[in-house]
């Protein structure tokens, strides 16, 4: 059964709200790390190289299952921040179709901050979660058929590497501050 929160835009707009009514960087980067709690334990044989997303600098894996018409998606991370951070994207996106979750890109990165406040290095990690989410989607779409197969996009397994960056804003200067994570 889905919340409230019936469309991942909406998802992504109350992770913003939420975001923005906390009073300062500190405070949201404690939200983020308390996120990681909500994470269901992910068991030790899902943490493999077939499960891990290689472009985070911390050990991370993430894992999709169900059908196009309902992905869900679990994982885990060794480092709090990181955690916290797939808990805001399985949040946004678990429980959605797969035509849903392809059409909706992670905008609240933006939108909240978060894009100019990370780190580099987890910047790249989180886009990354975010395109395998939507590569996974894809890829189900592809394997049952559906039409969305027919708009010119590829499946997870003929995407290269590189292609997972695909909505990074890549090219601009990332500062690092020292409240940065």
């Amino acid at each position: 059964m889905q919340s409230i929160e019936e469309h991942p835009r909406f998802a992504q707009q109350a992770v913003v709200e939420t975001l923005a009514g906390l009073d300062s960087w500190p405070d949201r980067y404690r939200y983020i790390i308390d996120q990681a709690r909500s994470l269901p334990r992910f068991p030790a044989a899902h943490r493999c190289a077939r499960y891990r997303v290689n472009t985070c600098v911390s050990s991370t894996w993430l894992r999709a299952e169900g059908t196009a018409a309902a992905m869900h998606f679990s994982g885990a991370s060794d480092c709090p921040m990181d955690a916290g951070l797939l808990a805001l994207l399985l949040r946004v996106y678990s429980g959605f179709s797969g035509e849903v979750i392809v059409a909706t890109p992670p905008d609240f990165l933006a939108r909240s901050g978060l894009s100019e406040r990370l780190t580099a290095h987890r910047l790249v990690g989180v886009y990354a979660l975010a395109e395998r989410i939507r590569g996974y989607a894809l890829d189900q779409l592809w394997r049952e058929g559906a039409p969305v197969a027919a708009r010119g996009r590829t499946p997870l397994g003929m995407v290269q590497q590189s292609n997972a960056f695909r909505g990074l804003p890549i090219g601009r200067h990332v500062s690092v501050r020292p409240e940065s994570f």
